[in-house]
């Protein structure tokens, strides 16, 4: 359904976002 591909895209956004931080910071 078009909510479990939001769903999926919004955890994969988050993922790459929190991996940036995570480069950045080191």
């Amino acid at each position: 359904t078009a909510a479990t591909i939001s769903s999926r895209a919004f955890c994969d956004a988050v993922d790459r976002a929190y991996k940036t931080l995570i480069k950045e910071d080191k």
